[in-house]
């Protein structure tokens, strides 16, 4: 009870749009209340919900408080602008401002925009398409393109002006990072996301790793979309280079390691080769330390232990050849985990003893 008088004391004016926008909307006192049932209700998205639809009867008076649902942190901005759109059914005039701010503001939050675009698409999927070429059409606004295309269903043709844009110079390649997250691809077909990924790790090196992020993504917890594309990410999970001034995330390497995992397993001796070719060509460069003990090492060890007499002659011939620093790189490949650790395995001791004997003469 007590609380619940702070939080009337905390209510805004009705009569105070811009109190009620600050408190209501962009950063709410309280977040969720638990029902009698024990499930937990966002009552902040639920208020934002119920301003939206009171204000939808006459949006334009939200027209002079733009700037203000675009700054900063932005709690239940996407929430208020969903419902606003929905409701109001016509936003053509509240948005037209918000996209001339949008390309006005230095580092804008987009929540609002993208809560009306998501309001848009419920409505009118026509309407939708009509406005993100409205984004694409400005050359200030064109950065916002992977954002408001994530609002709604996606189809190839937007994955194709994104692929254009990048190869234009007009977006950057890590902007469609955004399609990693919230299952935003999860619609597309297997041939539609593998088409965008493979032209997309075309492009340069690190966008490789991006088109990888995006598929391990895309696949992360669906059994069915891995086998669908599994051809394809045996294409990026090979292609990517492991050289750590390619990559563009600390997860890179958890995603190569994770997909390789799985497809060295159904896809034999013919992958595990591939990998160890990459391996190799990347200790030509900079190995990091921690990509090796941590990633590296572990999926070697497990290919060596199934296919060791197949792929070591890939290794044996490479440090034959080898200058001191890619010397270096292979003792660490090859040496244990920890050696430290008494109990643990090198790669030599996976592998038939005469093999390396005769190796070593």
């Amino acid at each position: 009870s007590a609380l619940k008088d702070w939080l009337n004391l905390l209510s805004p004016d009705v009569t105070n749009l811009s109190e009620r926008l600050k408190i209501i909307i962009i950063n709410p006192p309280w977040e969720h209340e638990e029902d009698e049932e024990g499930h937990y209700i966002d009552i902040a998205a639920k208020n934002a919900e119920q301003l939206a639809i009171e204000l939808s009867t006459n949006i334009q008076h939200l027209v002079e408080y733009i700037p203000l649902l675009l700054l900063g942190e932005q709690k239940q901005t996407f929430v208020f602008g969903r419902r606003l759109a929905i409701e109001s059914k016509n936003v053509d005039n509240l948005l037209e401002h918000v996209m001339v701010e949008l390309g006005h503001i230095d580092n804008p939050n987009t929540r609002f925009a993208k809560g009306l675009l998501s309001g848009i698409h419920v409505n009118s999927i026509d309407a939708w398409n009509h406005y993100l070429e409205e984004f694409l059409s400005r050359k200030e606004l064109i950065k916002f393109y992977p954002d408001m295309l994530c609002t709604g269903e996606m189809q190839s043709f937007h994955l194709a002006k994104l692929l254009l844009l990048i190869n234009k110079g007009d977006l950057r390649a890590d902007s469609v990072f955004v399609l990693s997250y919230g299952s935003v691809t999860s619609h597309l077909s297997g041939n539609d996301i593998s088409s965008f990924c493979l032209a997309l790790a075309d492009i340069d090196a690190k966008s490789a790793w991006i088109a990888l992020d995006i598929m391990f993504m895309h696949c992360l917890g669906n059994s069915n979309k891995f086998i669908e594309n599994k051809v394809s990410l045996k294409a990026l999970v090979t292609k990517v280079c492991l050289d750590y001034r390619n990559k563009s995330r600390h997860s890179d390497m958890y995603h190569w390691e994770e997909v390789a995992k799985k497809l060295f397993v159904t896809e034999g001796v013919p992958f595990c080769k591939d990998i160890c070719r990459q391996i190799i060509a990347a200790a030509e460069g900079d190995l990091d330390y921690g990509d090796i003990s941590n990633h590296i090492k572990p999926l070697l060890q497990n290919m060596m232990q199934l296919y060791g007499e197949s792929i070591w002659p890939i290794f044996s011939e490479a440090i034959i050849s080898a200058n001191s620093t890619q010397l270096h790189y292979f003792q660490l490949l090859l040496e244990k985990l920890d050696k430290f650790a008494d109990t643990q395995l090198s790669v030599f001791s996976l592998l038939p003893f005469d093999l390396i004997i005769n190796w070593c003469k």
